[in-house]
């Protein structure tokens, strides 16, 4: 009898200890990460984005789009991740996705590519105390461009009328205004911004003001 039960516990050890085996054979094929890749494209006509500079966070990783627009990071965690697109002339983009294991998540973006020139802001409302406030014009352009200010009310002085910008540059140019020259009331007026290089058109700020 103890013969027997001795050889009944050698076969349930045998056959736990091959069991365990199957399940560690099994654990071992378990994918433990994920990845996440994708491409970036242009937002008027879709043609793929090259030298984009992709963030990923929590991990602080980054890549450059390659010219076929393509990025991923492999070996990931499960769990949130949000990628951050930058690209010389196109305004930043965003993604927050979610990474399983095992799968291959697809986080592909469009960009908008910035306007050539453009000013920090359309409005400037000096109310009834401000006399001095700024704005900023941007050169998104890669070739210098040239500007000039027209249709400026006789109560409103710019540090500068014309200039040129550097391409990918930018000028900060101050606007005071004179309440001495004008009664009491409100007054607004829309200044225009004309300007000339890779391409040229017109960007209008808004002055209003209270004396």
């Amino acid at each position: 009898m103890k013969k027997f039960i001795s050889k009944f516990v050698c076969v349930i050890m045998a056959t736990c200890l091959f069991s365990c085996a199957e399940d560690s054979d099994l654990l071992k094929d378990v994918p433990l990460t994920g990845n996440i890749t994708g491409v970036v494209k242009d937002a008027t006509d879709g043609h793929l984005l090259s030298t984009v500079n992709v963030s990923l966070t929590p991990d602080n990783k980054s890549c450059v789009t390659d010219n076929d627009g393509s990025f991923n990071f492999k070996a990931l965690k499960s769990g949130s991740y949000t990628l951050a697109f930058k690209k010389v002339g196109y305004d930043d983009a965003v993604r927050t996705v979610e990474v399983k294991a095992g799968e291959t998540i697809d986080a592909s973006v469009t960009m908008s590519a910035k306007a050539a020139f453009a000013i920090s802001t359309n409005s400037l409302d000096f109310g009834d105390m401000n006399a001095n406030m700024s704005f900023v014009v941007v050169n998104n352009s890669d070739a210098q461009t040239s500007w000039e200010i027209k249709n400026v009310p006789a109560w409103a002085s710019f540090s500068q009328t014309s200039g040129t910008v550097s391409a990918q540059g930018s000028s900060s140019i101050s606007v005071m205004v004179n309440r001495d020259k004008v009664d009491y009331g409100e007054y607004t007026q829309n200044v225009v911004i004309n300007y000339k290089g890779k391409s040229e058109g017109s960007v209008t700020v808004t002055l209003s003001m209270k004396k």
